[in-house]
């Protein structure tokens, strides 16, 4: 794929009496993300699902 959302460059360092860390953000990448839309099918097995439930919690 391509390249990553954020890539940073992070370390620590240490004094006599406390430890630091550091972050540095370099670059940031946008990411598409394309949500599938459902078929018709898939509808009708959720409200087949739905219903049988339904049906059943009323029994």
């Amino acid at each position: 794929m391509g390249s990553p959302f954020a890539t940073a460059h992070y370390g620590f360092s240490q004094g006599a009496t406390n430890l630091q860390a550091f972050a540095t953000i370099t670059s940031l990448t946008r990411v598409d993300i394309q949500s599938p839309v459902p078929e018709p099918a898939t509808w009708g097995m959720l409200g087949l699902g739905l219903g049988m439930l339904a049906f059943v919690s009323r029994k």
